[in-house]
Parts: C-alpha cells; structure tokens; sequence
C-alpha cells in the first residue's frame, strides 16, 4: 500500500510462448545447432522470456552446464562455455567487442516498430547468428499495467533480457 514503484520479471510481461524466434540468419560456416546450443547454454543461465525459447529450440542438444556470466550489460550478455567466449547482444553490443555490424534500413524499422528485436551470436571470435525475434505482451499483463499506471504507480521490469528496453 501506497507504492510509488512496483517492479515484474520479464517473464511476467513475456510468458513462455510470447516471445518466438521468427528466423535467424548464420554467418560464414556457423551451423544451425551450435548457435541454438550456446544460446541456449547463456540463457539457460540468464533466465527470463529467452531462456524457454532456447530450451524449447535445443531439447535435443541441451546446454551446457559449464556456463560463466562474464558480463551483462543492458544491450548484451558476454559469457564463456568451457572457456570459449561467446557474446548474445544487440548490435551496439557488438561494435564495442569490435565486430563491426549494422542494421539495414528494414531492420532499423523493424526494432523502432516494435516488429521484431535483433539479437547477434557471436563465439569462436566471430559473428555467428542474426536472429529475429518477435515479444507480444500478456494481455493480463498490459491490463495490470494500465490499472497501475491510472493509479499513479511507476512499473519496471527486471530483466537481463538485452532486446527488452523502454
């Protein structure tokens, strides 16, 4: 009683099934199964919206157990699997590790719309993955919020999450 400031989860706003991976592009020689498998590995760790996508996409490859958070930054997660550095972030993220990518005109759209989120995969010293992500709200959710919000009550989200932002 009388908060000013309530604070959720991310998987509160973004239960399992609210967040699908629309498609996913792979660089150089990457393969499909590597990538899912140390995505799967970081958010495993991580938790949250990202953590049941992966586990879904990887139920036959698991994750890793040997995970390390090096670093989590609101825009990106550097990690190390047995020692391997491996890196999940949004493209700001990856030019300040150096890896040099750029969104499109179409892509930049996409994430001012709200359309889909952009997450790069990158390990070995290379950019691995471009995946596509698509988050739609709980309607419960957006209800609650709309409730607090009319009675003056600040809401945030905790997350790790680096395409979950304002």
């Amino acid at each position: 009683a009388g908060a000013s400031v309530i604070s959720f989860n991310d998987d509160s706003a973004f239960p399992q099934g609210k967040v699908k991976l629309r498609s996913m592009r792979l660089y150089g020689n990457n393969r499909i199964d590597h990538v899912i498998y140390a995505a799967a590995s970081v958010f495993h760790v991580v938790g949250g919206p990202l953590a049941d996508v992966f586990e879904t996409a990887s139920r036959e490859l698991g994750y890793a157990t040997d995970v390390q958070l090096v670093r989590v930054d609101p825009d990106g997660i550097e990690a190390r699997i047995g020692g391997d550095a491996v890196l999940c972030g949004k493209a700001s993220f990856m030019n300040r590790y150096g890896y040099g990518v750029s969104l499109n005109e179409s892509e930049n759209t996409m994430e001012e719309t709200g359309d889909a989120s952009i997450l790069y995969i990158a390990y070995e010293n290379n950019v691995a993955a471009k995946l596509y992500l698509q988050y739609s709200v709980e309607p419960d959710f957006e209800n609650v919020l709309k409730q607090l919000c009319r009675q003056h009550i600040c809401v945030g989200i905790k997350s790790s999450d680096p395409n979950i932002d304002d």
